[in-house]
């Protein structure tokens, strides 16, 4: 579990939405982790599930807008023909780390899932 820090916010004054992929609150040192104007102002997004924990949690009770949400990190971006001009081959990787080389017209056969291709998340659906 990681910690949020004294004052790692403190003055990031425009702050306007935070979100959080654990389902249980990271821990917040003190009250002074992120400015008061952040607290009531910020919209606080967390896993669907979770928001009674971060409710509960020291601190993290402070956010007067908390909402659940798929917060998987990946906004909709679907791979599809012609979104990679590249010749030659290329390394496509998945999320455990597994890397695989193949050329552009071999991404057709990927499975279902979610890839790192040139830096960038792509999903095959």
């Amino acid at each position: 579990m990681w910690t949020i820090g004294s004052e790692a916010f403190r003055e990031c004054k425009g702050i306007l939405k935070i979100t959080s992929l654990s389902p249980i609150p990271p821990k917040i040192e003190n009250e002074n982790a992120f400015e008061g104007i952040t607290y009531r102002h910020a919209k606080l997004r967390v896993p669907l599930g979770s928001m009674e924990r971060y409710r509960a949690y020291e601190y993290w009770e402070n956010f007067s807008y908390v909402e659940e949400a798929d917060v998987t990190g990946i906004e909709q971006v679907l791979l599809k023909e012609g979104d990679l001009s590249i010749d030659g081959d290329i390394d496509v990787y998945t999320l455990d780390g597994e890397r695989k080389t193949m050329k552009v017209s071999q991404l057709k056969s990927l499975q279902r899932g979610i890839y790192v291709i040139n830096g960038k998340k792509y999903y095959v659906r």
